[in-house]
């Protein structure tokens, strides 16, 4: 660790949303003033709907389907494919969807496609 960095730092203090990055960033930067800040939610702004038949329609998912829900990056690094299978495991027993709350980098939408299989993949944006 450089000397000059720990006495004049670049920040005043670093941020992280999870417990594990804090420690991974304190050990690699050897700072004790990393802070854990969680992600929050605005409850006003994301408000549960009274009727939620009309939100499936507009993403596109059928009347009684069986949603799994992913909010964040869907790639191999966070575990997919354990989310694939388990979609696959429910789709043998009901009618089942995922909604990814989020993105999938074009870097994985290869292997997400190979995965899920030819003609499974339909991708709906809302704004």
């Amino acid at each position: 660790m450089d000397r000059a960095y720990e006495e004049d730092p670049l920040a005043d203090r670093i941020t992280v949303v999870t417990r594990d990055l804090a420690a991974k960033v304190t050990a690699l930067s050897g700072r004790s003033d990393v802070v854990c800040l969680p992600s929050a939610v605005d409850h006003e702004t994301f408000a549960p709907v009274a009727d939620v038949s009309l939100l499936r329609e507009k993403v596109g998912i059928r009347p009684g389907e069986v949603v799994l829900g992913f909010a964040g990056e869907l790639r191999e690094k966070k575990g997919q494919q354990y989310l694939l299978q388990a979609l696959r495991t429910v789709q043998e027993r009901r009618p089942a969807c995922l909604l990814v709350i989020g993105e999938v980098r074009p870097s994985e939408m290869l292997r997400l496609m190979q995965w899920l299989g030819p003609g499974t993949l339909e991708e709906t944006a809302c704004l």
